[in-house]
């Protein structure tokens, strides 16, 4: 059986496949916030995907998944 990385357990434990930006920082254990992905989408850096409910934006849980491991140096590290 294949060793789950800490990225899929973060995913799984997220209770909803999207995470509003107020609520990035809880999801990923303090890693990054949704004001940081504000900044990133201001200078036109690359950015988990989103939508907008209202005046609210909600990332797509599995793209901000994938937006830490493009960004993970190194690869998950042990002992």
């Amino acid at each position: 059986m294949k060793k789950q990385d800490i990225f899929d357990q973060m995913q799984e434990q997220w209770p909803s496949p999207v995470v509003v930006a107020s609520q990035v920082k809880t999801m990923t254990g303090g890693i990054v916030s949704g004001k940081t992905f504000a900044n990133l989408r201001c200078k036109g850096e690359p950015t988990p995907e989103s939508v907008m409910v209202g005046r609210r934006r909600a990332y797509i849980t599995s793209s901000v998944i994938d937006w830490l491991r493009q960004r993970t140096e190194g690869g998950v590290q042990h002992g």
